[in-house]
């Protein structure tokens, strides 16, 4: 009975919405479309957009948010009429990296300045935002250093951009994981902090950026819930997970050896309390943007 119900949330329908290129063979012509599909990868459906989509986000629990060169889009997938939502053609979405508000709540930027500002699922409008809940973000000190007691009772000293060193970690392999921020998640009814959370970043020309997230635990091994994902979808109080890997280039046609290179990367789900992580696309297809639904 509980194998049912589990597999029957798996399926349910529009609970993932991305952003990607499927590449078709030969030189037909494609393009980067926005998609829906359960969160196994089932039962995807395309949601015709008649801008070229470049980041996806959910606007509460049923609407989605949709950035397009011309600004954001907003519309319903029940009745798909996105809109344009006036005076967004200067904005963005905050990086995954970077991004601090809860799932449903889009966190805009305009120019490099991460703002406080959102958009009103009822109005449409962009107001400004201040974050009521969330988990405690780490803060640095007057030295710009991190001083972090963690789970078991661990030292840490952690700098922005500096290699991250924590209990049972590898030296060597230090500098390819530098930190960028983090956040202390406590046991219910407790006020010691039960989880800590590590962001590690890094980018370079060919791949974009490349996220690592660390999970320290009470009593447990540090462990990676994910170590190569570009854009993300990770909220501490949700135990499921998407992310789409870094831009690489592979050949359209892996048989034929002149083949074009194209760029691609995969689609990932998982649950990181389960400790699972699970590929739903792959191949000749280059995913950007993903979001779950609240």
């Amino acid at each position: 009975m509980i194998t049912s119900l589990v597999l029957l949330a798996a399926a349910q329908p529009d609970q993932l919405a991305f952003i990607a290129r499927f590449y078709k063979p030969g030189k037909a012509k494609s393009s980067y479309h926005l998609y829906l599909s359960a969160l196994d990868g089932t039962r995807r459906r395309e949601l015709a957009f008649s801008k070229a989509p470049w980041r996806v986000s959910w606007l509460g629990k049923d609407k989605l948010a949709v950035l397009s060169d011309d600004g954001i889009y907003v519309g319903s997938p029940s009745n798909w009429h996105p809109k344009l939502v006036p005076s967004t053609k200067d904005l963005t979405f905050v990086d995954s990296r970077d991004r601090t508000n809860p799932p449903g709540v889009p966190q805009l930027v305009q120019g490099d300045e991460v703002a406080s500002m959102t958009i009103n699922p009822k109005t449409l409008a962009v107001e400004s935002y201040s974050e009521k809940t969330g988990p405690k973000q780490l803060e640095p000190g007057e030295d710009e250093k991190y001083s972090v007691t963690e789970p078991n009772g661990g030292q840490l000293s952690l700098q922005v951009g500096e290699p991250i060193v924590y209990p049972g970690s590898d030296k060597s392999d230090a500098a390819e994981f530098l930190f960028r921020r983090g956040w202390e998640s406590p046991r219910r009814g407790q006020m010691e902090p039960h989880r800590l959370f590590l962001l590690a970043s890094d980018h370079n020309s060919t791949n974009g950026d490349i996220n690592a997230l660390l999970l320290l635990e009470k009593s447990k091994k540090p462990r990676f819930i994910f170590s190569n994902a570009n854009g993300f979808d990770f909220w501490e109080a949700r135990s499921t997970f998407a992310y789409c890997t870094p831009r690489d280039t592979s050949p359209l046609n892996p048989k034929d050896k002149n083949s074009k290179l194209v760029w691609t990367s995969e689609l990932h789900v998982g649950d990181w309390q389960k400790g699972t992580d699970r590929i739903l696309i792959s191949g000749a297809v280059h995913s950007i943007s993903v979001a779950i639904r609240p």
